[in-house]
């Protein structure tokens, strides 16, 4: 929380010195696209149980080394956002939808076939706040760099069998996977933790560029690069043989850094500033 606060405070300091002339006030929406990669790393428990059991089972070689590899997880996502721009800083609130594949295999180990690529469907929240530095140009054109954070909610993730992908309830997920007998192969995930274990909390750079259409309507354009510094660990659960099953987690992946590029689009209106008043006529 410090260094949130203290990120804060470092993307809203230079408002403070915007000369009064200078200062304008605008809000907007538009359309966003976002997209992100993240790679994972076994853990040295997981191969440890892995190597085990393809000794046990005399599994080929090729497939162990294949379990062995990095996985990756990649998602694409669309939505819209509203902002509002006081200059030099700028607070969106966004909703996107979109799809997330994983290279490496949902439930953990796939012993018996290669690991599929899985695919769920995503709707996330973001909270953004952008400190920008604007200069002209001309006076139809205004570019700026940007620097900022954003907190982004996973709201929802749904599987091919539009089940919850995330699981805190170990027992359930069994329920779901195994007890019903579903192709596990594209099957939820348990990571010990639910949806708000996979939100994002993400330092973003850029730039934008606002295109005048008159005094007071403009269109915005941003390009941004974001990395997430909230990491995310992947675990599998299995339950031991009868007669006394018990249900015994066991962390598979390390998260590496997500990351990726997001791209936004949109129309804004000044109502304040620039020679107009808060109902846009000059002064």
């Amino acid at each position: 929380m410090k260094k949130m606060f203290i990120t804060f405070c470092l993307i809203l300091t230079p408002v403070l010195f915007v000369p009064a002339a200078d200062f304008q006030m605008s809000a907007g929406g538009g359309a966003l696209f976002s997209a992100g990669f993240q790679s994972f790393t076994l853990t040295d428990s997981a191969k440890k149980e892995w190597q085990e059991w393809a000794d046990i089972y005399n599994c080929p070689q090729p497939l162990v080394d294949m379990y062995s590899q990095d996985k990756t997880i990649n998602s694409l996502a669309g939505g819209f956002f509203v902002f509002f721009d006081a200059t030099y800083a700028e607070l969106s609130i966004n909703m996107l939808f979109g799809t997330r594949n994983a290279t490496l295999d949902p439930i953990g180990f796939q012993f018996y076939s290669p690991a599929p690529t899985a695919g769920s469907s995503t709707i996330q929240m973001g909270f953004s706040l952008l400190g920008k530095y604007p200069f002209e140009l001309n006076p139809k054109i205004t570019l700026f760099p940007a620097l900022g954070i954003e907190y982004r909610l996973l709201l929802l993730e749904k599987d091919v069998y539009n089940r919850d992908v995330h699981r805190k309830d170990a027992e359930s997920y069994l329920k779901d996977t195994w007890d019903n007998d579903i192709d596990s192969t594209l099957t939820a995930r348990y990571d010990g933790t639910d949806n708000m274990g996979w939100n994002e909390l993400i330092i973003n750079v850029g730039v934008g560029a606002d295109f005048s259409f008159s005094d007071k309507l403009y269109f915005r354009a941003e390009a941004l690069y974001g990395v997430n510094i909230l990491k995310v660990q992947i675990k599998d659960v299995y339950r031991t043989d009868p007669p006394n099953p018990v249900v015994v987690p066991l962390e598979i992946y390390n998260a590496g850094i997500s990351h990726g590029p997001t791209i936004k689009i949109g129309v804004g209106y000044k109502f304040f500033g620039a020679g107009h008043n808060f109902f846009g006529v000059k002064g």
